[in-house]
């Protein structure tokens, strides 16, 4: 749509980066239909310039690593709604289970790795028992309607002081 105003189509294209920015070396380099090859070259030779990695897609709705985020925080926040594990649990499982995994090798090598056949095996009976939701998770609204929003407000699921937020991430409240 951006480009479809612009006198020089060709030279635009779309760079999402990930949050948070000063942690995640990758960022996804979005090409429109009339985006020219020299501009995607060159955006990823920017981004191989301060040592990240672009990531070439076509443009889809949230990007690919939103879509795929955001169906895994779907399921945490579902398994969390339902009373199966607790946010401190979730998030303990997930960073040192799948984050851990995920940081070592992709999700197309997991699944060479582990089988195809194992995968088609398990997702055969566990992908009918995921959540499906199209609506926010009850325990977002709530948080929402209190207006705790997340670091920004001081908390959202968790509590969040101004030292913690940088200890713990780098960056000044403000900065987030």
């Amino acid at each position: 749509k951006i480009a479809s105003v612009c006198a020089q189509p060709e030279r635009v294209v779309g760079m999402h980066w990930s949050n948070p920015p000063h942690l995640i070396p990758m960022i996804e380099v979005v090409p429109g239909e009339r985006t020219a090859q020299t501009t995607v070259d060159a955006t990823c030779e920017l981004v191989r310039a301060f040592g990240y990695h672009p990531v070439v897609e076509k443009e889809v709705p949230g990007f690919v690593e939103n879509r795929i985020l955001y169906a895994i925080l779907r399921e945490c926040l579902d398994l969390v709604d339902r009373g199966i594990i607790d946010p401190e649990g979730l998030d303990l499982n997930v960073r040192w289970g799948i984050g851990y995994k995920l940081a070592v090798i992709g999700p197309m090598e997991l699944l060479d790795m582990a089988g195809l056949d194992i995968y088609q095996a398990v997702g055969s009976y566990l992908n009918q028992d995921l959540s499906t939701s199209a609506e926010v998770s009850s325990t977002i609204r709530g948080l929402i309607d209190e207006g705790r929003l997340g670091m920004k407000t001081g908390g959202g699921i968790y509590d969040y002081t101004p030292e913690r937020v940088e200890l713990r991430y780098g960056v000044r409240p403000d900065q987030v």
